[in-house]
Formats: structure tokens, C-alpha cells, sequence
């Protein structure tokens, strides 16, 4: 008599379970559909969603873990860091093509350099600052894949890296 039982309260939790398994499977195939009509709308609405123009952020965080110099005072690392308080690199992706640029005023920078140099007895601030446009000139003239400029004039850095964006692998490549 319990074997009878317990073989009835066995089929009847097993006849449950399998309501709920075939239950859950139908409500998530109607949910599958749904996903998918809505992910097949998106890319005939917008066939690349990346497209526009993006701007980064966290950059002052960024410099500040590459500026950070072992051994110097606080408030030379902090006029660093100033120097760097407007940097943003931008992203303009335009379908399968990608540009990443950035435009920064170096003169801060270089006064604070100046503010640490060990020669700045045989230079005033004005010979020093031409000094380091000059010398980014130079650098700016040795990248062949990118564009890069210093204009002496002005003290704006301006450097620009031209790539391609792979929607299907997520990734960008940007030489």
C-alpha cells in the first residue's frame, strides 16, 4: 500500500515537473522571436550603430597612471596633471572606418616641465617652451601611418589614427 502511494506522489511530481519544463521552453521561444525581430529591425533601421562622433572620458586617470614620475614632489606631479585637465581623445566612426584624434594644447605641460628642468638656469621660460614645440616638430615629422602636427605658433599637439571597425568580430583596428 505505501509503494502504491509513494508511486503516485512520484508520477504526479514528475507529471508537474515536465508542465513546468515544456511551459518554461514555449514562453522562452516566444521570447527567442521577439529578440530576434527586434535585433533584425535594429540593423535594417541602423545598419551600424557605432556610427557618429565619441568622445572619451577618464583620460586625467589614464595620464595620471602614466605621468606618475617616482620621486617627485606632489605639486610638480600636480602641475602635471593640470597641464592634462582638458585632454580628450575623440572617436568618429563613419560605417566600416574609424578615426581617433586629439587636439592639446602643450604649452601648460611644457611650463611645467620647465617648472622641474635641471637647466632652467640657461634658459628663461619663453627659450625653453620654443625649445620643446621645436623638438615636437621634430617628433611630430617622424609618424608615417598617422597624422600628427605641432604648431609652434599656437602650442597645439594635434595627432589623428585612421582604422576600420569589425562589427561582427566587435573589434576595431586602428594601425
Amino acid at each position: 500500500m505505501m509503494i502504491r502511494q509513494s508511486k503516485k506522489l512520484f508520477l504526479g511530481l514528475l507529471s508537474l515537473l515536465a508542465v513546468f519544463v515544456i511551459a518554461g521552453c514555449v514562453r522562452n521561444q516566444a521570447l527567442d522571436k521577439n529578440a530576434n525581430n527586434v535585433q533584425q529591425t535594429q540593423k535594417e533601421n541602423n545598419p551600424s550603430t557605432l556610427t557618429g562622433e565619441w568622445e572619451s572620458v577618464d583620460e586625467l586617470e589614464s595620464l595620471q597612471k602614466a605621468f606618475f614620475f617616482k620621486g617627485v614632489q606632489p605639486l610638480t606631479f600636480g602641475r602635471f596633471i593640470e597641464a592634462f585637465k582638458d585632454f580628450k581623445m575623440k572617436l568618429k566612426v563613419d560605417g566600416d572606418y574609424a578615426t581617433i584624434s586629439y587636439k592639446e594644447d602643450v604649452e601648460p605641460f611644457a611650463k611645467a616641465f620647465y617648472s622641474i628642468a635641471k637647466d632652467k638656469d640657461k634658459y628663461t621660460e619663453d627659450e625653453f617652451v620654443k625649445m620643446l614645440f621645436g623638438a615636437q616638430t621634430e617628433f611630430a615629422s617622424t609618424f608615417k601611418k598617422y597624422t600628427v602636427s605641432m604648431d609652434e605658433k599656437t602650442g597645439i599637439y594635434s595627432y589623428a589614427a585612421k582604422g576600420t571597425i569589425d562589427e561582427q568580430e566587435k573589434k576595431s583596428h586602428l594601425p
